[in-house]
């Protein structure tokens, strides 16, 4: 089920950093980057989408599973992830980071087909040249 351990090691202490980033109070952040988000609000929904598309990717690249259950998996730890939020006494959900978050699963979904399939392509062209 598990392809590597140290995928599986990297996987875990992601989703450990990626957990304790959600829930910190915008407090701990440093003042600057508190600053530059208030006043660009994109920034906050591209570090949603950079998580999950790493979570995803590494999802993939750590175990053995079907696409459609990697997508329920990674959909299920967005929502949750929104509702912890929405939970906490020092952080709130929003629609934008749930659509950040899905469109980090789907852009993750796109590298990893798109690397699965061309790498079928060089095994193919690498048979026909010899």
């Amino acid at each position: 089920m598990i392809k590597s351990k140290r995928l599986l090691a990297a996987f875990l202490i992601t989703i450990f950093i990626i957990g304790i980033l959600l829930m910190l109070p915008m407090d701990y952040f440093p003042y600057e980057l508190r600053l530059f988000s208030a006043y660009n609000y994109w920034v906050d929904d591209l570090i949603h989408f950079c998580m999950f598309t790493t979570i995803f990717i590494l999802l993939y690249r750590t175990f053995y599973i079907n696409i459609r259950y990697l997508l329920l998996t990674t959909l299920t730890l967005a929502v949750s992830s929104e509702v912890m939020q929405e939970i906490s006494t020092n952080r709130s959900a929003s629609f934008g980071d749930l659509r950040a978050d899905i469109l980090g699963i789907l852009f993750g979904l796109f590298i990893t087909l798109t690397v699965e399939r061309l790498s079928k392509v060089n095994q193919v062209e690498g048979l026909d040249n010899e």
